[in-house]
């Protein structure tokens, strides 16, 4: 068997391991945003947003393809590299077909991206996130998704340097891209060469494997893709390039708490596929999942609520964000809270190989966010197209329940999480009085009111929650 047995993962345990390596993407990505927002400005960095939206979207098919291989190799008794083979296959051709498409459409993909750099900078994007994808899912799949985490945050720190590396030498957006495309294929290798897979020719099974949970999983992907890279997308037609800039800022400020949700979710989806492959029941995985899974987002929401025109206009990000509407890093991390929470169902969901379930869920809530985003947009803008979102997580997190009814023998509302709000509210309490008595314009006054309300929240979470000092005295207990 390569790697190790995926039905004894402790979720605890590796989303501990993960911690680190998403504090540090959280810092690498905060770092990151000062350096765009400051070089780029608002206009540029909703450019280079806008590639980047696109070419996710385009990764649709890798990166489902990824997630198929994170899945079957996770069970066991599969032969991992013969699924690696075919997903790196199908990713270059999904690369070759891009590079078609956008020579055959650029007399429409160049006027909208802004130059003809800019439009080959969505193959950059889908060539090179493409492999690193597959690459950190393999290495999921055979039982390591704490070590994917950190080659991720390698990753940020080799884009970090690289993007300054060009910046420096002059280059503005389609220099960005290329930083980042440079780090993500170096990335990508040094996975590569950490596992060293054989190449093995995929078999008739494999491929028949792959399809048959892909026949969902794609469809379901290309759905959820869409639907996320449609904002920024749809914010550049209905309000320009500088309004992508603002909801990019926003989004990587609200960025912390969908990395520790996304990190708990991926290490549920891989023991999930393992416990389910023999038969075992994992609702009571599902449950510790959700039960941490807002742990992060929650307080930035609650933050974000206090002091979200300070962040927002902070001189910190240059003079082009100095009218960036709070409302819409508040509107952002309310999303990621919803996010957050909905991640341990569809993980769970695909573990247990009912990929149609999320194919028909994700079906429903793009065909409740289009009208909704494309409606509210056109009247509010940048706004507008985050309500929107906003809207169709909300149908998405109450259906997931509805199925967890149905699949795993009860709604998940664990009583942690009511104690996390609880610790949230408390620390809004503190800041918005502060905020009251003191200027957070000023940065040094801005910087001290979030670490007090770092400080206040975990506190009073350690306080009033038995349960999560007994889980982080469990988790540490598994080191020694």
């Amino acid at each position: 068997m390569v790697g190790r047995d995926t039905t004894n993962i402790s979720i605890g345990r590796e989303a501990f391991l993960n911690v680190g390596a998403k504090f540090i993407q959280a810092v690498l990505g905060f770092a990151g945003v000062i350096v765009l927002t400051r070089s780029l400005g608002s206009d540029g960095l909703g450019r280079y947003r806008t590639v980047l939206a696109a070419g996710f979207f385009i990764l649709s098919l890798s990166e489902s393809i990824a997630d198929v291989i994170r899945k079957r190799i996770a069970e066991v008794d599969t032969n991992p590299e013969k699924y690696l083979t075919f997903g790196l296959l199908i990713h270059g051709g999904v690369t070759a077909v891009t590079v078609v498409g956008l020579f055959v459409a650029h007399s429409i993909a160049v006027p909208y991206f802004g130059s003809i750099p800019l439009t080959a900078g969505v193959a950059i994007v889908v060539a090179s996130l493409g492999f690193f994808t597959i690459m950190n899912s393999y290495q999921a799949g055979i039982g390591y998704p704490a070590r994917g985490t950190w080659f991720d945050s390698l990753r940020s720190a080799l884009t970090l340097g690289a993007q300054v590396a060009v910046l420096v030498a002059g280059f503005q957006a389609f220099g960005v891209i290329i930083g980042f495309g440079i780090a993500t294929v170096v990335t990508g290798v040094f996975v590569w060469l950490s596992v060293r897979p054989s190449v093995k020719i995929p078999t008739r099974q494999t491929v028949d494997r792959t399809f048959e949970y892909a026949r969902y999983s794609v469809p379901s992907s290309f759905l959820g893709r869409f639907y996320q890279s449609a904002d920024p997308l749809l914010i550049r037609s209905f309000a320009g390039a500088s309004a992508v800039g603002y909801y990019t800022l926003a989004s990587q400020l609200a960025q912390p708490g969908a990395l520790f949700a996304s990190t708990i979710s991926s290490v549920l989806s891989v023991k999930s596929s393992g416990v389910d492959s023999v038969g075992g029941d994992v609702r009571r995985d599902l449950i510790n999942s959700a039960t941490y899974s807002g742990l992060i987002s929650v307080p930035v929401l609650f933050g974000a609520f206090a002091i979200s025109d300070a962040i927002m206009q902070s001189g910190l990000f240059g003079s082009t964000f100095g009218n960036a509407p709070g409302a819409v890093l508040v509107g952002i991390a309310l999303m990621q809270v919803l996010t957050a929470y909905q991640k341990p169902f569809s993980s769970a969901i695909g573990g247990v190989d009912r990929p149609d379930i999320i194919f028909r869920v994700s079906l429903l809530v793009t065909g409740i966010y289009v009208p909704a985003a494309v409606g509210l947009g056109q009247f509010y803008g940048l706004l507008g197209v985050v309500a929107g979102t906003v809207i169709a997580e909300t149908v998405r997190l109450v259906v997931y329940q509805y199925m967890a009814v149905k699949l795993f023998d009860g709604a998940v509302f664990p009583k942690p999480v009511g104690h996390q709000l609880f610790a949230a509210g408390v620390m809004f309490g503190v800041v918005e009085g502060l905020s009251r008595v003191t200027n957070p314009d000023r940065l040094t006054v801005l910087g001290l009111l979030i670490g007090i309300g770092v400080g206040v929240y975990f506190s009073s979470l350690l306080l009033v929650s038995q349960h999560f000092r007994a889980t982080i005295s469990r988790t540490l207990d598994e080191f020694q």
